[in-house]
């Protein structure tokens, strides 16, 4: 009886003992967490002022798919290589939904046509909005030739 008494004193200060390293190695890893943490307050200024004119050009760039307001991008931010980016395609965009009216009469195949424009259009907006920069197919090489 009091070998059994003994044995479970010694069980019961081993997994003390194994509680007590678990919790200190977690209290370890939560210092070295901390320690590689970077000044939070600086981060996150840099983050909103990066943050506002990255939004600022995704919000101009966007601008660029929405018919002659592709005007705004195009005259306010040229310096800006993403907004014009954006802003080229759109007016080969534009030109196109231009000239495609007259084709756009004809049934079928000029509703057809209609209907892809504002498809890219469209995608053209939402890749814009997120913030990357996407080649419309064949429309994408005409722009690339715009000089201004």
């Amino acid at each position: 009886m009091e070998e059994q008494q003994k044995t479970n004193g010694s069980d019961m200060e081993e997994n003390s003992n194994d509680s007590q390293s678990t919790e200190n190695d977690g209290i370890a890893l939560d210092n070295n967490v901390n320690e590689d943490k970077s000044d939070p307050k600086k981060d996150d200024e840099q983050k909103k002022e990066v943050g506002k004119e990255v939004e600022e050009d995704r919000f101009m760039a966007a601008l660029s798919y929405l018919g002659i307001l592709v005007l705004i991008p195009l005259l306010i931010k040229k310096d800006d290589e993403f907004v014009q980016f954006h802003a080229k395609q759109g007016v080969v965009l534009l030109v196109i939904w231009f000239v495609g009216m007259i084709l756009f009469m004809i049934p079928i195949m000029g509703q057809l046509l209609a209907l892809a424009i504002l498809v890219l259009n469209v995608i053209a907006l939402i890749q814009a909005l997120n913030g990357k920069r996407w080649e419309i197919p064949i429309i994408g090489e005409y722009a690339k030739k715009i000089k201004l």
